[in-house]
């Protein structure tokens, strides 16, 4: 999704949230020079997506379990969701780490644990690549956590849900969540299966149901264009 097609809903977000575009873009331009100073490119490695089935962990409360039931269903039958790509949304990296590194991480470092971007670091440093995104309220997860991940170990690709500047991407998506479905589509998954997406979560404040329900839009909007595409629909699991 290019920049022009995403942002009509980019404005919708900061309208209905009260966002701050300025801040948004003031973020995106500090990722922008840190990653410049820091990495090299690593969009390529995203390519290990395109024609492969692909599982994604959002971090709704029912992963740990829905997790244990897939690799059960997996060891019982390997043609079950064989072979895919594991991407994992911001603090669901810490859950899936219980059962195998992710390959892939989609976060912002604002994770409702501390352990939550370490175990993203580590999973960085041990190989995964991961996306860090830039907006206006995670300035100071961004200075905090970026110099910890080294040069030289995993794939480290930048970005943003304003317009992206330079060396950062922009793929669509609102949340960590959609965000790793705005990925998976945008770089050719042949198959998406949802675990641990709960949009009806009544454990989370009114703001955080709020965003659910604006996630939910986005990714049946994904999930639709897939349809047009006569592409495979996005799936969510059930045990």
């Amino acid at each position: 999704m290019n920049f022009e097609e995403w942002a009509p809903y980019y404005e919708k977000i900061l309208t209905e949230f009260g966002f701050s575009k300025e801040r948004d873009e003031m973020s995106a331009t500090y990722l922008s020079a840190y990653s410049l100073q820091n990495f090299g490119p690593a969009l390529l490695n995203l390519d290990q997506i395109r024609g492969r089935n692909v599982l994604i962990c959002g971090n709704a409360p029912a992963l740990e379990s829905e997790l244990l039931s897939f690799f059960s269903k997996s060891e019982n039958n390997p043609d079950f969701f064989s072979s895919p790509i594991f991407i994992a949304a911001d603090g669901a990296a810490s859950v899936l780490m219980q059962f195998r590194q992710p390959d892939i991480i989609v976060t912002d470092l604002d994770g409702k644990r501390e352990r939550d971007a370490e175990n993203e670091i580590s999973c960085f440093a041990s190989g995964a690549t991961i996306l860090v995104h830039a907006h206006g309220d995670n300035r100071d997860k961004l200075e905090k956590y970026l110099p910890q991940f080294k040069k030289g170990t995993g794939f480290f690709i930048p970005t943003c849900q304003c317009r992206p500047p330079r060396n950062i991407y922009n793929f669509g998506g609102f949340t960590d969540g959609d965000r790793c479905i705005f990925l998976a589509d945008a770089f050719g998954a042949r198959n998406i299966l949802l675990l641990g997406f709960d949009f009806n979560d009544q454990q989370v404040t009114d703001f955080k149901k709020k965003k659910l329900g604006c996630a939910k839009k986005l990714i049946q909007k994904v999930n639709q264009k897939r349809i047009n595409r006569g592409d495979s629909e996005i799936l969510f699991f059930k045990k």
